[in-house]
């Protein structure tokens, strides 16, 4: 049986913790639940060995590995190139799932943070280089993507988590969807 990962990967606030919930809720296991090796305390699961390029631990049976990024991750911009190889070394098939979200929102998310973005140009710069760190390895490496947009999954739950299930190869279970509410309303002004 061939060993999957689903990369979420995304600017920060677009969604990537929404898609990462489905795809858990559907039988794959969260990177985040690997705890890195004693005495490497603080460090966020499955990432800390890439990082440091070491081995693996052990991996239970599941339908895959869901491994979220969020660009930039914290102070370190995550190198996709870098994480497809590692995993294909390892003999998985890597398959990523790029968030979008309207990008006002985006911004709003950012500044309301106060963590993410100083000012609403430093917002927009961190967006483009997100997108160009995660579209350029995709397009040289050749590995399966798709795109899920935020909007899409509030307007429609259960369809575009059945399509983005589905497109995975994972088996579709309508009671494992999230409730998921429209977070991008208060960012606009309904006159």
């Amino acid at each position: 049986m061939m060993k999957r990962v689903f990369i979420v990967a995304g600017a920060e606030a677009s969604g990537t913790h929404l898609v990462a919930s489905i795809l858990v809720n559907h039988g794959c296991i969260d990177s985040d639940d690997f705890a890195p090796p004693p005495g490497q305390a603080g460090e966020d699961g499955l990432w800390y060995y890439i990082k440091n390029n070491l081995p693996f631990p052990p991996m239970p049976a599941a339908v895959g590995i869901c491994f979220r990024l969020s660009f930039p991750m914290g102070l370190d911009d995550p190198n996709l190139s870098m994480v497809l190889w590692q995993f294909k070394c390892l003999g998985y098939n890597p398959m990523a799932l790029v968030t979008m979200r309207d990008w006002r929102c985006i911004t709003g998310a950012h500044l309301a943070d106060n963590t993410h973005a100083r000012s609403k140009q430093h917002s927009d710069n961190k967006k483009k280089k997100a997108y160009c760190d995660i579209f350029h390895p995709l397009a040289f490496s050749g590995d399966e993507y798709i795109i899920i947009s935020y909007e899409s999954l509030v307007s429609r739950p259960q369809s575009v988590s059945k399509w983005m299930v589905e497109a995975c190869g994972l088996k579709f279970e309508k009671d494992s969807v999230p409730l998921i509410y429209d977070g991008n309303s208060k960012y606009y002004d309904e006159a």
